[in-house]
Parts: structure tokens; sequence; C-alpha cells
């Protein structure tokens, strides 16, 4: 984005809105259908069928979302493929989400005090 000039947010090869700076915020300014829409110099190109990928791989790269938000996302998303025999079982979690969700540490050796 240009300190300036803003961006603009594309759909396909169509500028659908910009970024327009305002104070220190940065508003949508979207095009309306009456203003010629300009189109971006790219050429088109076909989509290939994305190789389905473990779910493992998708659950560390979208940071530990579990699996029914990333089959949500998998439909969202262009070019994501999830591998359904990969899924996780009923009561399944990764160690990190499960140290992830850890708030203290449990022990039943009492604390030292500060000298």
């Amino acid at each position: 984005m240009h300190p300036t000039k803003g961006t603009n947010i594309l759909l396909g090869d169509v500028i659908v809105t910009k970024t327009v700076s305002h104070g220190k915020l940065w508003r949508l300014k979207t095009v309306s259908n009456e203003h010629v829409l300009k189109s971006v110099g790219r050429k088109p190109v076909e989509l290939v069928q994305a190789k389905p990928l473990p779910y493992d791989i998708w659950h560390r790269c979208f940071a530990h979302l579990g699996p029914w938000n990333l089959q949500k996302a998998e439909n969202l998303v262009d070019g994501m493929a999830i591998n359904l025999e990969t899924l996780p079982k009923k009561g399944y979690a990764c160690e990190g989400c499960i140290s992830g969700s850890q708030t203290r540490n449990f022990s039943d050796a009492p604390m030292t005090r500060r000298k």
C-alpha cells in the first residue's frame, strides 16, 4: 500500500474498491457501476486443481484452527484442499493446542519463596 495513494482491491481483474486516507485511518471507497471499472493488465490463468494436503499441515498453517473451521475455510479459499482421510477423530487434540490452553502450572511441589 502506498502511504499517500492507498491501494486497489480487486475481484478477478476488476477494481471493486480503493483505500483512501482519512487522517490516521483508511476508508474503503467503493467504485459504483456507473463509472468505468479499470481492468488490471494481467493475463487470465487457468486454475489448477489443488493437491489435497493432510489436516495437520493446514491445522498448523492456520494457527491451530479446528477441523470444523478449517473445512469452512476450505470452501472460501481457492487452492486449498484438505485430505478428508486425515481429519482427526473425536477427542483428538494436538500437543500445541493443549499446551496453548494451559494457563497455570499444576504441580504438587510447593513454590520456593524468594530470599
